[in-house]
């Protein structure tokens, strides 16, 4: 493809490239806290939210509801809310001696906390 340009318009697509090339390393520089980044710690947070969640649930070491907890859909409340839910949830695996769900909680904790 590049042999059938001519010189004058290689040499003009290396000054448009020289010219913009700047803008796309900045956007390849991957920074803490981009949207992206918030929007899978989300994700994260919320399938951990909703595993420690069916853990107590499934487990029969507590018997709550979903409207009693909150725990409906985390991925759609603030983080907030979602940092209080997941208290919530560490209370009841406290009572019920679970170790697991703990530290599951305890990794969501910290996801949240990042955001």
């Amino acid at each position: 493809m590049l042999l059938k340009l001519s010189d004058a318009e290689i040499k003009a697509k290396q000054a448009a490239l020289a010219k913009y090339a700047p803008r796309f390393v900045m956007a390849l520089v991957d920074v803490e806290n981009d949207a992206l980044d918030i929007m899978l710690k989300r994700v994260l947070a919320d399938s951990i939210l909703l595993t420690a969640f069916d853990s107590l649930e499934n487990n029969q070491t507590v018997s709550f509801s979903c409207r009693s907890t909150g725990c409906h859909n985390p991925g759609s409340m603030s983080t907030a809310n979602m940092t209080a839910l997941a208290h919530k949830l560490m209370a009841m695996a406290n009572t019920r001696g679970n170790a697991e769900t703990r530290r599951s909680i305890e990794r969501a904790l910290g996801v949240l906390a990042s955001m």
